[in-house]
């Protein structure tokens, strides 16, 4: 309780969730820790905000097992105490777990208290990671990787760590059959094969700089895995695993797709106008296949013929393809080249997005700040400690002085701006944060078409089903303090000033005075 007496014999209900998750330390951004057989996309969203809006079997969470969830009942002792215990599952990967567990008390008055707390189970004390492979390798290039040590906080790793590389090659075969329907069915026997072991060491200078080199060229087409494995000092494992493609040689290891599908990979998760986007078609049969870029309509389209030995298509990425797009690419095999024994033509279809930074509508606004008489305060803590800002008492005219630039850093002439300042404490209590209109008039689009009716957003007819809010606001008062009383804030509207539209000038600077209510935010 508030008093300090503790809740004797009350109830509690607990919820207990244990999650695999990699650990994604902020000074190794560009290296992956942890299970990457398949895409792990929270770790594209905790460094670079990017989404899976088409999750399926391969791009699904790169973890080797689901949440696990359990609850159950306790009762506290006398003292309000009591003990959970959170089985972890055993793995196959050594991975870390994420722990959540909350609680939720009830006393003898029906009185509940909610609480939870989260925590981390790490494998090992140490993990090992690898650069990212951001490129389509093709079979007899070298693939240049890097490989560092931390701890269990992000730190490179004191003392020299020993691990066993393992490269693998998944390779499926296709086998043919009929379903109950009589129709044919193609069945993937998938299997895997080693192809190179070796033992390195990385010291703790290879950490701390770029990493310990780590080179190999694979003459195979597929999808190829490297492993990482090691023990730390107590003998408990740690692992690392991440995946790339190889193509140009002839044979075709990879899944075969029913139908028309077939599966096309892009080099990169993200692009910028100017860059050449490169896309891997898994495609079983060679011909002529038409591209399409897409996004609403199609964009662009062009012909390229397919070969086995270079089944990678190279598209030009320009501004207009902001904030994605989508590649269609559809493979025709003419019934002249066919080599079935009753010849006919043969089809192949698929589509992958991609994602482009949108540089070019991107504004750059600096903002500045002076009272009536230059004042100025010191900032006495926090991260801008020292630095002196402009002050004004509430009441006082605060003028604002602003520079708007474009991507290229020339000024933003006529561009317009909306401009308020909002009471701090009032932004504090309910959470706000800045909007990000670039984000929301430029969020990805979907491969999809929607259709709807307005008609449930329009005013009802009828007054009985309509309600009207009171908008109005109470205005606090005080007694008279003679000459203080021109000191005290009279306005009590949380709102300093609302300004539509402020329009730069040619040189993309504009200006806005209002009279200032206290700590504001702009």
């Amino acid at each position: 309780y508030y008093q300090g007496q503790p809740v004797a014999a009350g109830k509690v209900n607990y919820y207990t969730c244990i999650e695999p998750k990699n650990p994604y330390p902020d000074r190794f951004r560009d290296f992956l820790f942890g299970n990457h057989r398949t895409p792990d996309w929270s770790y594209w969203y905790h460094y670079f905000g990017y989404r899976s809006r088409y999750d399926d079997e391969d791009s699904s969470s790169s973890q080797d097992a689901g949440p696990s969830n359990t609850q159950g009942e306790a009762t506290l002792t006398p003292e309000g105490k009591v003990v959970i215990a959170a089985e972890i599952p055993q793995a196959e990967f050594p991975t870390s777990r994420e722990i959540r567990i909350s609680t939720e008390v009830t006393d003898s008055n029906n009185q509940t208290l909610v609480s939870s707390a989260t925590t981390t189970v790490h494998p090992a004390s140490v993990y090992i990671g690898v650069s990212r492979v951001d490129q389509l390798v093709r079979a007899g290039e070298n693939v240049p990787l890097r490989l560092v040590a931390i701890d269990t906080d992000g730190n490179p790793y004191a003392n020299p760590v020993s691990v066993s590389a393992t490269l693998t090659r998944q390779v499926n075969k296709a086998v043919r059959s009929q379903n109950e329907n009589g129709d044919t069915v193609t069945r993937n026997d998938s299997t895997e094969e080693t192809l190179l072991v070796s033992e390195i060491g990385i010291d703790p200078a290879d950490s701390a700089k770029e990493g310990k080199a780590l080179a190999f060229a694979p003459k195979q087409n597929g999808t190829h895995f490297l492993t990482l494995r090691g023990k730390d000092a107590d003998g408990r494992d740690f692992a690392t695993v991440t995946s790339f493609e190889v193509y140009g040689a002839n044979d075709y290891p990879w899944l075969y797709e029913d139908g028309m599908r077939v599966k096309l990979i892009a080099e990169k998760k993200s692009y910028k106008a100017g860059d050449t986007a490169r896309v891997l078609v898994l495609s079983p049969i060679e011909g002529t296949a038409l591209v399409t870029v897409e996004r609403e309509k199609v964009l662009r389209w062009f012909l390229t013929p397919l070969k086995a030995d270079n089944p990678v298509i190279e598209i030009p990425i320009g501004a207009d393809d902001a904030p994605n797009a989508y590649v269609s690419v559809l493979i025709v095999k003419g019934a002249a080249d066919s080599a079935r024994e009753f010849k006919e033509p043969q089809l192949r279809l698929g589509y992958c997005e991609l994602t482009i930074e949108n540089e070019r509508d991107k504004l750059a606004v600096s903002l500045s700040a002076s009272g009536p008489e230059n004042d100025t305060f010191t900032i006495s803590t926090g991260p801008q400690a020292g630095k002196q800002l402009p002050a004004c008492r509430p009441g006082e005219t605060i003028t604002l002085t602003g520079t708007v630039t474009l991507a290229d850093g020339k000024p933003a002439a006529g561009a317009e701006l909306t401009l308020y300042a909002e009471d701090e404490g009032t932004l504090a209590v309910m959470g706000y944060k800045t909007p990000d209109p670039l984000a929301f008039f430029y969020d990805p689009r979907v491969l999809a078409i929607e259709a709807g009716v307005s008609f449930n957003n329009f005013l009802t007819e009828n007054p009985e089903y309509r309600s009207f809010s009171n908008k109005g606001f109470f205005i606090g008062g005080g007694a008279d303090l003679g000459d203080l009383a021109d000191l005290y804030r009279k306005n009590f509207d949380p709102c300093a000033t609302w300004a539509p539209v402020v329009k730069a000038g040619p040189d993309g600077k504009f200006t806005h005075t209002f009279q200032e209510i206290g700590r504001a935010h702009v």
